[in-house]
């Protein structure tokens, strides 16, 4: 069972050492998934330390407040990665199908539309490079489907029961604040004074990383000079399972399909603008939404409340370091277009514990060629998905006429090739080398 190393006596004493085979920094989606994975496998002494008091991202919400939820898009590889957890059953009646995808150009003819049972997609949405191949696992819900939207709260409690059976240390609230590398470790000075000697670092404290900072961690980043606005809303049509991306002359507009008939709405606007719409009262907000997404999709009946992010992209130069490596938000933020943060944070998570799990019991995970392997397999989808999404962000924020004619006749282009709308399917999945590693790590746990 876990032990709360910040609440009980057996914290370490001032100046006392505490051995530790790995410590993880940052308990949210990643850290906690990551912990529970090589707690599958491996009979290591792990700690978390986490800046956080237990359960203050998890306190209950009244009703009001689960309308205006904030929701995650599951791609159908993190769902498949869920389930080589073991961590789906507890999730598989708690989201939502996307069934069919929807994508257009405000004012322009270009449009693409993908349903997934025409696309083939397995109902429990297992995809792999081959997409005739029998799925794996049972169909747990409903139809075909791309992936999963579910409430991040859903998901972090479920990582949090998962990670309260684990026998694991826990330094909350705590942090680091000083670190050194020895020859076979890591050193960690905590904030509580407690200090943690480890083969490995696993920085996952999230997108504004407080020990990235501490390490020195280098970041590209891309202002996008646009603002996120984002909230639930309800129409008077029955989403079905449709997702939407709508290119407007402002920006992209996505709807995502929730239960109780919500839809996840991020709106990406200017900042004048943003701060436009982010003033006017719920009445007025509706009916410049209303303009801005069509009528295709019904008349807005209810909004929730409205919460705006500005856009940048930030990107590590390095996620591989002496005795430590960066996964999750901490190593990539993402314009929010296609929905990919937390997939390949979870691509993160599975490569790296896959690695862990071939090393061995006895291994030092912390040598160089250990942490630069990680890197090197996570490179090529780290970038691949980034400079994607980055170019995407660039092509459909921008109002230029060239640039309006070109997306227009792409997404022309690919309404009328298969071979293009599939290329799009499997990067909406989540398709890649990966599936391997997920069918390994089934077989690992035996």
């Amino acid at each position: 069972m876990t032990k709360d190393m910040s609440l009980n006596d057996s914290q370490p004493a001032s100046g006392d050492v505490a051995e530790y085979d790995l410590v993880i920094a940052g308990a949210g989606l990643a850290g906690l998934s990551l912990a529970y994975a090589l707690r599958q496998v491996l009979p290591w002494r792990i700690a978390l330390v986490e800046s956080q008091p237990e359960k203050s991202s998890l306190q209950t919400i009244n009703a009001t407040a689960q309308y205006d939820e904030r929701v995650l898009a599951l791609s159908a590889m993190t769902v498949r990665i869920l389930k080589a957890l073991d961590i789906w059953p507890a999730l598989a009646e708690q989201g939502y199908p996307i069934c069919k995808i929807h994508v257009s150009d405000e004012g322009n003819y270009g449009k693409v539309r993908l349903d997934a049972d025409q696309q083939g997609v397995a109902a429990d949405s297992h995809a792999d490079n081959q997409h005739d191949q029998p799925s794996v696992g049972p169909a747990s819900f409903g139809p075909p489907s791309f992936g999963q939207v579910m409430a991040a709260r859903i998901l972090g409690q479920v990582l949090a029961d998962k990670a309260a059976e684990l026998d694991v240390d826990w330094f909350r609230p705590d942090e680091i604040v000083a670190t050194q590398v020895h020859s076979t470790s890591r050193q960690l000075t905590l904030k509580s004074g407690a200090i943690l000697n480890t083969k490995l670092l696993v920085v996952a404290d999230g997108s504004d990383s407080a020990t990235s900072k501490l390490l020195g961690v280098q970041a590209e980043v891309h202002d996008y000079h646009h603002v996120a606005v984002i909230a639930n809303i309800t129409t008077d049509v029955e989403h079905q399972g449709l997702a939407v991306e709508r290119f407007t002359s402002n920006g992209p507009l996505a709807l995502l399909p929730m239960t109780d008939n919500r839809r996840s709405l991020v709106w990406t606007l200017p900042p004048e603008r943003a701060e436009q719409v982010m003033a006017l009262r719920n009445d007025e907000f509706s009916v410049e939404l209303q303009q801005a997404m069509g009528y295709r999709n019904g008349l807005i009946e209810q909004v929730g409340s409205r919460q705006s992010y500005p856009l940048k992209r930030r990107l590590v130069t390095r996620a591989a370091l002496p005795r430590a490596v960066v996964i999750g938000n901490a190593a990539h933020a993402l314009h929010p277009i296609a929905g990919q943060g937390f997939n390949l944070a979870l691509r993160d998570v599975m490569e790296l514990a896959m690695q862990l799990n071939q090393q061995g019991v006895a291994a030092d995970i912390g040598v160089p060629s250990s942490v630069q392997a990680y890197q090197q397999q996570r490179d090529g989808d780290q970038y691949g998905v980034a400079n994607a999404t980055h170019a995407l962000a660039l092509l459909f924020s921008n109002s230029i006429t060239p640039l309006k004619w070109a997306r227009n006749l792409g997404l022309v282009a690919m309404s009328h090739l298969p071979s293009a709308q599939q290329l799009l399917v499997d990067k909406a999945m989540g398709v890649s080398a990966l599936s391997q590693v997920v069918e390994d790590w089934s077989k690992a746990k035996g």
